[in-house]
């Protein structure tokens, strides 16, 4: 079990070294925890590609801003593929509850129209929705047990039971 949830931190920590983030490790004779912390250019690194990556992309010219508690996202989408720009932004709010990652919309502008509260609920069900499957399938005991956003930075806390 430790040796699969060491061979997945692996996988994520590689890019991640490479993108400067700092690592803080303490073991004792219960967990291992981690903690990962990200300046806002390597948040931005990771995220920008992944919205703007793909040939169905809409995203161009993203920016991401680190903010208390959220990250903000803007740029310029394009709806159709030979259709104009126009700007649009959006705010996350990501978080830890009960070992869980729990993801939210905040915000959503494109072009000026923006979301009421009811439509952002909906979709808010539907991410908590799709988390709670994944958890599911995820047979890990790793705990998610803080996420922090700061203006500048974004940090993580993993804990993980030492297998014994």
């Amino acid at each position: 079990m430790f040796k699969g949830w060491l061979a997945a931190l692996t996988l994520l920590v590689l890019p991640l070294v490479a993108c400067n983030t700092t690592f803080q490790v303490s073991v004792d004779e219960e967990n291992t925890t981690i903690t990962m912390t990200m300046g806002e250019s390597d948040v931005a690194a990771l995220i920008t590609p992944i919205l703007e990556g793909g040939e169905q992309s809409q995203l161009s010219n993203t920016t991401v801003d680190l903010r208390p508690g959220e990250i903000f996202v803007s740029g310029d989408v394009r709806p159709e593929p030979a259709g104009p720009t126009y700007p649009g932004s959006l705010g996350i709010r990501i978080a830890a509850q009960n070992g869980d990652l729990v993801v939210e919309l905040t915000s959503l502008d494109f072009a000026g129209f923006e979301l009421n509260q009811q439509t952002i609920s909906r979709i808010n069900r539907d991410i908590a929705d799709g988390l709670a499957q994944a958890a599911t399938r995820n047979n890990g005991q790793a705990r998610l047990t803080d996420i922090t956003i700061t203006n500048d930075t974004l940090s993580m806390t993993l804990v993980a039971p030492r297998q014994q």
